[in-house]
């Protein structure tokens, strides 16, 4: 995972798969990252991701939850049709803004 940070926001780039065999590395270094930079809205740069879990989902849920309780945004950047595909069926979009690349 990269980082990339900003002004206004904190850029998590993603190069893994959100899936159960990357999961607790990426939460380790996601949650570190955004902990690291406070003040700063969280955009999760998920274009090269290919598949997610179930833990993916709650990761993502999870990282909702981290950033609302600081009152920071969090967006996700998609471009994969099946992720895209999973994330709508589980209604994530209304909780979390996706945009879609």
């Amino acid at each position: 995972m990269q980082t990339v940070v900003n002004e206004k926001e904190l850029r998590l780039i993603s190069e893994e798969n959100f899936n159960s065999t990357f999961i607790d590395a990426l939460q380790k270094k996601m949650l570190e990252a955004i902990n690291a930079n406070p003040d700063r809205d969280v955009v999760l740069d998920m274009r090269q991701v290919e598949l997610i879990d179930s833990l993916g989902l709650k990761l993502l849920i999870g990282l909702y939850k981290t950033c609302q309780s600081q009152n920071r945004l969090l967006k996700l950047e998609v471009v994969n049709p099946s992720v895209l595909k999973v994330i709508r069926v589980c209604k994530l979009e209304q909780l979390i803004h996706l945009e879609e690349n």
